[in-house]
Formats: structure tokens, C-alpha cells, sequence
């Protein structure tokens, strides 16, 4: 099964009903451009994720980790440069599967990867990006995370290489989705609301640009994650003194105008629970007046939904 993603680049998940944590897809992301492999970082986001570790530190299959260090070399620095050099290259090969400890594990190891092989290439002054995958997971897979991982990598390489993003295939040898999922959500119906959910469509968003300066974003997705790491670590009195350490003049406004605020208006939901106004510290941290920024929208939304001030039966 063939899966295409002509506008990759509106990536983010509004539905009520699929209820996707903006959060954890956009910190996710981004982990994998720096190849991470840490349970804590994504664990803070969706505290099962540590279920897919085998020593609950590390992940054996994280895709980022894969892209940027497991063999020794940085394959997406690799591909990037063989693009430059030969923009009609079919060569570039970006490779996650290693059959030297994937393919006689299972048995042995949680996470196996699902998705193998990623080639880019270019058509047009578009980079396009060819995902192949064993076993994908139709409703959280392609559907879901994928298509965020996928497509923000492909905009990184096309940014880098200093082409458009053209559009995203996902090839998948197995699709398919857990029947206690699917039926789920066939049962449930939207809102009785007129508003639909491509809010791309309607104009109220717009997707979210990942790189302004290409030459510093490495750089700065570095001290993002030292900054995210010391943050996770302080006590809530620390906070602010953290923010002070880290203080950066952002050449990249993804980090600065978007996933900063939603770091720490995450911090605030999770570290805070106790706290009446912790909804209003989070809506002030999440503040866009135009409300145009994908993911700021994604998240006031998912916190909204959240917030017995704002749901049915609330204040």
C-alpha cells in the first residue's frame, strides 16, 4: 500500500476525536533530527513510552539514532551532500534497518523498526522523499506520528539542500490497524458542531516553517535539547534559572516563537496539577493572537479540551 502525502508540510493533527498530543509529535520530531535516542525525553510526553525500551534508558530502534550515528557516519549529511553535488542522483539512500541485530531479535527486543529505508530525491526543484515500511499501523502510524517524522525530515533535507519539499510516499508491505482501536473509533461521531477539522483548508493555520537559517540550525537544535534536558531535570523553583543559563539569541523562530513555549507549557500542566490557574499560565505561554502557528493552534486546543473552564459541564 502506497500512502501520499501531497502537502506534507501540513502535518499536524487537529481532530477532538483522534485527540493527538501536538506536544509529543513535535518534541518527537525534532529528537529524531538531533539522533536522540533517550526514553526520558519522550517518556515526559507520553509516559508509555518507556514500555518500548528494553533498559528503559535507550530506544534499540530510534530512527534518529540510525539517521545520524549508529554506523559511525551521518547519513543525512551524507544525502545532503550528494544531492548538492548531483541534484539527479538515485543514490541517496538513507538506511534504518540493520540486519545484523534486527532481523534475528524479535524475540529479544521491543523496538523493532517498522519503517526501513528513506530515499530522497529530487524532481522539478522539489525533493521528494520515499519512505518504505515492514508493518505500518494505519490509524497511529501513517496516519499519525509518520507523517509528522517523515515530513519534517524531508524539509530539513530540502532546506539543507536548497530545494522545495515536493511530496511524501510511504510504502508499506503491511498496513494495518489493532482491532480494539479501530473499533473504537468507528463508534465515536464528531461534535455537533459545524466546524470541521482541516483547519489548513479553512485558512485558519498555516504549517509551520521548521528552518529560517539553515546554517545555524543544527547548532541551535543542539542547545534546544541541552536546554530541554537541563529543564527536565530542575526542580520547579529551578526554571526560570535554567532559562537563564540558556539564554539564546534564535537565528530558527521554530524554536524561540514555538517549541519553547510548548515545552514549557507542558512543564506546566504535568508539574502543576495542583495549581487552580494553571490553564491560565498555559494559555499566556501558548499566546499567538492570530493563532496562525500550526502546532501553538494544535496545542492551545489540546489543552483546551483539557480544561474544565472550557469543556461541557465546566465554568
Amino acid at each position: 500500500v502506497t500512502t501520499v502525502y501531497r502537502k506534507p508540510m501540513e502535518r499536524v493533527l487537529f481532530s477532538p476525536i483522534r485527540d493527538a498530543n501536538p506536544f509529543f509529535h513535535l518534541i518527537e520530531a525534532l529528537w529524531m533530527l538531533a539522533g536522540r535516542r533517550d526514553v526520558a525525553t519522550l517518556e515526559h510526553y507520553v509516559h508509555r513510552m518507556s514500555e518500548f525500551s528494553d533498559n528503559g534508558v535507550t530506544f534499540h530502534g530510534a530512527y534518529g539514532h540510525r539517521w545520524r550515528s549508529r554506523w559511525h557516519s551521518d547519513q543525512l549529511e551524507m544525502a545532503i551532500s550528494l544531492l548538492k553535488l548531483q541534484p539527479q542522483s538515485r543514490r541517496a539512500v538513507i538506511q534504518i534497518w540493520d540486519c545484523e541485530v534486527d532481523l534475528y531479535s524479535h524475540e529479544k527486543v521491543k523496538d523493532i523498526p517498522c519503517n526501513l529505508i528513506i530515499t530522497p530525491w529530487i524532481h522539478n526543484q522539489l525533493l521528494d522523499l520515499t519512505v518504505f515500511c515492514r508493518s505500518n499501523d494505519a490509524i497511529w502510524g501513517a496516519a499519525g506520528a509518520n507523517a509528522v517524522q517523515f515530513s519534517i525530515l524531508q524539509e530539513y533535507l530540502a532546506t539543507k539542500i536548497g530545494v522545495g519539499v515536493g511530496l511524501l510516499y510511504q510504502v508499506s508491505n503491511n498496513f494495518h490497524a489493532y482491532s480494539e482501536i479501530f473499533e473504537e473509533l468507528k463508534v465515536l461521531r464528531p461534535p455537533p458542531v459545524t466546524r470541521h477539522y482541516d483547519e489548513y483548508t479553512d485558512k485558519r493555520v498555516i504549517p509551520t516553517k521548521l528552518i529560517d537559517d539553515p546554517v545555524r540550525f543544527d547548532q541551535e537544535l543542539e542547545h534546544f535539547f541541552k536546554w530541554h534536558d537541563a529543564r527536565l531535570g530542575a526542580t520547579k523553583e529551578d526554571e526560570q534559572k535554567v532559562d537563564m543559563q540558556y539564554v539564546h539569541s534564535w537565528r530558527n523562530s521554530i524554536f524561540s516563537r514555538v517549541a519553547i513555549p510548548m515545552v514549557k507549557a507542558y512543564m506546566v500542566f504535568r508539574r502543576c496539577k495542583d495549581d487552580p490557574n494553571r490553564f491560565e499560565d498555559i494559555d499566556r505561554l501558548l499566546d499567538d493572537s492570530l493563532r496562525r502557528f500550526d502546532w501553538l493552534h494544535a496545542a492551545q486546543d489540546w489543552m483546551d479540551r483539557r480544561n474544565p473552564r472550557k469543556t461541557e459541564g465546566g465554568e
